[in-house]
């Protein structure tokens, strides 16, 4: 009979036996090398890959404006340099020390449109206005934002007629009719207007936009003037008032 060593010896030299040792080795070396390639094996792991984040602006607004709005700029991920200095404003002002980082991919401004105009907020983030957590590249996309306005400010003007037409020559009252380009208050009076060589009476509202009163000339005048001065009136629903004064004038026959 074969002793213990010579079995072994005799497993070891078989051909089946040297196939699975080999077969092994080749195991042990390709785990090896996926491991290394992982980051295993107590090697550092591998270093991120640079990536612009996108964005998307909105406001706090919705339609057509007439009041500061606050522009909300999202990032799709972390960025750095971004600040107050990195867009392009048109259309509105930026509002003194708004610009806020409220996490490091989200931040807001607070902008005011132009003042007694119409037109259009545009805000440009222009490319390399930010770049990547990582500070290794910056965004080549233009990115736009815009909304409509309205600050106008509607202001009173007025137009004068009277009962004589043409006429420039008048020898006894004359009833004016004022007529303006929008409704105005109806605190308008009276005693708004100045007149100089006349007396004013039945002053009336004939609608929100025309009034009139009768000016009767005093004796001995040569002239009767008669004037709606500057901010005697105001519109309504918001408006201002008259920024100037018009004149109505007519000579007295003898």
């Amino acid at each position: 009979m074969s002793s213990p060593d010579l079995l072994s010896a005799k497993a070891l030299s078989h051909p089946r036996a040297e196939f699975r040792r080999r077969a092994l080795i080749a195991l042990g070396g390709l785990g090896a090398a996926l491991l290394s390639a992982c980051g295993g094996g107590g090697g550092s792991a591998p270093a991120p890959i640079p990536t612009v984040p996108t964005l998307v602006m909105e406001s706090n607004a919705v339609g057509t404006v007439n009041s500061p709005i606050t522009i909300n700029f999202l990032f799709s991920d972390a960025v750095s340099g971004f600040g107050a200095d990195r867009f392009r404003l048109n259309g509105a002002t930026v509002v003194a020390g708004s610009f806020t980082q409220i996490t490091p991919r989200e931040y807001t401004v607070q902008v005011t449109p132009f003042a007694n105009s119409v037109g259009t907020i545009r805000l440009d983030v222009l490319p390399t206005a930010f770049k990547d957590a990582t500070g290794t590249v910056s965004n080549s996309v233009l990115y736009q934002f815009s909304q409509p306005y309205d600050t106008f400010v509607p202001v009173p003007f007025v137009t004068f007629s009277d009962s004589l037409g043409s006429l420039l020559w008048t020898t006894g009252p004359v009833l004016v009719t004022m007529t303006f380009n929008i409704e105005i208050s109806s605190a308008f009076t009276e005693e708004a207007l100045y007149t100089t060589g006349a007396t004013l009476s039945e002053f009336t509202r004939v609608s929100g936009t025309v009034y009139t009163v009768k000016v009767t000339p005093l004796s001995g005048a040569r002239m009767v003037f008669l004037e709606l001065p500057p901010g005697a009136v105001s519109a309504v629903a918001g408006g201002g008032t008259n920024p100037r004064g018009w004149q109505w004038v007519k000579f007295v026959a003898p």
